[in-house]
């Protein structure tokens, strides 16, 4: 298995504040951690893969609905990861897909939800 490399723009589709579980032996670039710095973001390097956290992401017409769930998902007590978007202005659905299926494919998270308003 490669070795799992976070940028910066890893930690640009992270919301401010939150915490970022990475794999033990991953490479986390100086841009990467300036962000994360910058932006209040908390790099916890764990063993395993959190199995008790969720991905979120979701385009512009998909927010709200993205939001009411993290909410009923914490209270529940996931951590939940959220990859966006962070408000409804238009964005580009693709991108954010991108990032939340390259956080599970990497084994950084095991569960991801994508929501968008096109059906």
């Amino acid at each position: 298995m490669t070795r799992p490399i976070i940028t910066e723009a890893d930690i640009l589709a992270l919301e401010p504040g939150t915490a970022f579980s990475v794999p033990p032996d991953a490479l986390i670039t100086p841009a990467a951690q300036d962000r994360a710095r910058e932006r209040g973001i908390e790099i916890r390097r764990s063993p395993n893969p959190s199995r008790e956290a969720v991905a979120l992401g979701a385009d512009h017409a998909g927010f709200a609905l993205k939001e009411k769930l993290k909410a009923w998902l914490i209270a529940l007590g996931y951590e939940v990861r959220d990859f966006g978007t962070f408000d409804e202005r238009p964005v580009d659905y693709p991108d954010i897909a991108h990032r939340v299926a390259r956080a599970v494919s990497r084994g950084e998270i095991a569960r991801a939800i994508l929501l968008d308003g096109a059906g």
